[in-house]
């Protein structure tokens, strides 16, 4: 009888888990695709950022990487390069303040040193600033990725899903977990 109340307490637990699984979720996390928006400031330029828990730090596709000094600080200018709407390649030329330099660990390659800096952007109808590393990302399919270090500020990744906010300044949409639109 004691091993019955426990397996039907057991089965009950997981019905419910499969019926409603974000019940059991943390009310303040918003849940997000594994492709979003986002738009960098000041430039207002739309990018697709993917959401990749199995990377630590948040990456940009950037060219003509170069660190520099102005005012006794440590500066990187480099190309930002994306493609509009009607797939034509735009480049703005970028300066900004370098944060730090880190080495990323590769797969089956040498460790790299990238310069890290600092964006503002719009994700979710959300001012957002995060820090990145310059990479050349031309050989991948999304400009931006987003690793822990950003995800960490309660993001949950639904890797079922894609684009489930909008990038733009004027419409936060509601998608908190718990909600109850986000259980159906």
């Amino acid at each position: 009888m004691k091993n019955s109340s426990i397996y039907i307490i057991i089965l009950v637990f997981f019905m419910v888990n499969q019926i409603f699984p974000i019940a059991f979720a943390e009310n303040n996390k918003t849940i997000m695709g594994w492709l979003e928006k986002i738009v960098i400031l000041p430039y207002k330029i739309e990018l697709t950022a993917k959401l990749d828990s199995g990377a630590d730090t948040s990456s940009i596709h950037a060219r003509n990487i170069e660190i520099f000094e102005k005012d006794g600080a440590k500066w990187v200018s480099f190309t930002l390069e994306y493609n509009n709407k009607n797939n034509i390649v735009h480049q703005i030329q970028v300066k900004k303040l370098l944060v730090r330099k880190v080495y990323i660990k590769r797969h089956a390659a040498k460790s790299v040193e990238r310069a890290v800096v600092s964006f503002d952007f719009y994700l979710g109808g959300k001012k957002e600033s995060a820090e990145f590393t310059l990479a050349n990302r031309e050989n991948f399919k999304y400009p931006v990725l987003f690793g822990r270090q950003f995800l960490k500020k309660n993001i949950v990744i639904d890797p079922e899903k894609t684009f489930l906010i909008s990038s733009d300044s004027g419409s936060l949409q509601n998608n908190k977990l718990g909600n109850k639109r986000d259980r159906q």
